[in-house]
Order: C-alpha cells, then structure tokens, then sequence
C-alpha cells in the first residue's frame, strides 16, 4: 500500500474477486467453491496442510445471517457488558472499515493481531494471549447503536 492509500479502495477491489470464488445455494447459503479461494482469503498465513484441514471443515454461511438481519436483544445498547474487538490485521475478508465501525459501536480500544481471518490456526498461542489480555480491558466509550 502507497502512502495516502485508502485500504478500503484497496479491500473494495478484492471483494469482487472473493465473490468469484463463492458459490451461493437456493437459500443463499454461501461457501468457497475450491480450495485456492479460501486460502487466499481465510487461510493465506497457514501452511497448506492446515488450511486444506481448516477447508475441509468449512461449512456454509447465510450472507444475510451475519449482516442483514435484525437480531432483537432488548436493552443491549444500555447494558454495561465487557466487551472487546480484535482486528486480524491481514484479514482479507473483513475490511478494515468494517473492523473500524465495530470497535466504535462497541466502544472499545481496538486489539490488533498480524494475522489472516484465522490466527485460531495460524497463531494460536498469540491469540490465546491476546484474548486473555482482552478480558481486562475495559470500555473506552458507550455502546452505540449507530
């Protein structure tokens, strides 16, 4: 990335390619039609043993179940939850918009790993570090519904 690159310009072009790589079902559940694309977008810091085992294991997802539909959990935007976000800095899937609007909703410091979407695989003794670290943090801000 160039000096003054928007990474969200950048991000916007690999969605296209990443749809290539899905295959969408008549109820729309969506799952990677081969093995090249889920490891160029989940997996690409795996060696391919592993990212063939985590493919192997991967199952389908509703678009709509994750971003579209509404869940109702009445007075969770007044709650006082913990609560943290990691970004996978080198996550291919979820732009860095995406990631930014998250953590400002929920109103917390952003924890950041240098990893794929999958440091479970990748960097686990990292993430479990991280996580434990992410159970004393605290709220920087409300959560925001907007």
């Amino acid at each position: 990335m160039r000096d003054g690159e928007v990474l969200g310009d950048e991000f916007d072009t690999d969605v296209g390619e990443m749809l290539g790589y899905l295959k969408f079902d008549d109820d729309g559940a969506m799952t990677f039609a081969d093995f090249d694309g889920a490891w160029k977008y989940f997996y690409h810091d795996c060696d391919e043993a592993t990212a063939r085992w985590a493919f192997d294991r991967l199952g389908p997802e509703r678009f709509g179940d994750t971003t579209v539909t509404p869940v109702s959990i009445p007075n969770y935007w007044v709650a006082d939850l913990p609560r943290s976000f990691i970004r996978c800095e080198q996550d291919r899937s979820m732009p860095r918009w995406l990631a930014d609007t998250v953590t400002r909703r929920l109103g917390v410091e952003q924890l950041t790993i240098d990893t794929s979407h999958s440091p479970f695989l990748s960097r686990p003794a990292e993430l479990a570090e991280l996580l434990v670290h992410a159970t004393t943090t605290k709220p920087t801000g409300p959560l925001t519904p907007n």
